[in-house]
């Protein structure tokens, strides 16, 4: 699986804009793109798995409750996802494993301080052969 994203420029925010052949490869950009504002993956090892289990109305909240799932890991609890795998996805499940470490200051370079996911222009599409999602998150 190839991770393909694009950071967004936006007046206030920073949007995300992610692909992928499949709604689980794109959802797994999604979150490789969010990481990469938050922290220098380069510095984060992916040693410890955790399990995401969500429940949304449709593909768009879903969307939203994954990536704010990331963000509680790297701020609620301070623990750093170098990379996830999207293991199933429907309209209103997903299942994920994430990998990755407790933050250390000595060694992670923080980045961008988000303060959440916003429902501003989120879109989940199917163009062509391709999945493709766009979020904006609060900075």
């Amino acid at each position: 699986m190839q991770t393909r994203f694009t950071l967004l420029a936006h007046p206030a925010d920073i949007g995300i804009e992610a692909h992928g052949n499949t709604v689980a490869e794109a959802f797994a950009s999604a979150a490789d793109g969010l990481m990469s504002l938050l922290a220098d993956p380069a510095t984060i090892h992916g040693r410890i798995p955790k399990e995401v289990v969500l429940e949304g109305s449709d593909l768009e909240h879903l969307l939203f409750l994954w990536l704010s799932e990331i963000l509680y890991f790297c701020d609620g609890e301070q623990f750093l996802v170098r990379h996830a795998t999207v293991t199933a996805v429907t309209s209103s499940h997903l299942r994920a494993v994430v990998v990755g470490e407790p933050f250390d200051p000595d060694r992670h370079v923080l980045r961008t301080d988000v303060k959440g996911i916003t429902y501003h222009q989120l879109a989940v599409e199917l163009a062509g052969a391709e999945w493709r999602l766009r979020v904006f998150v609060d900075v």
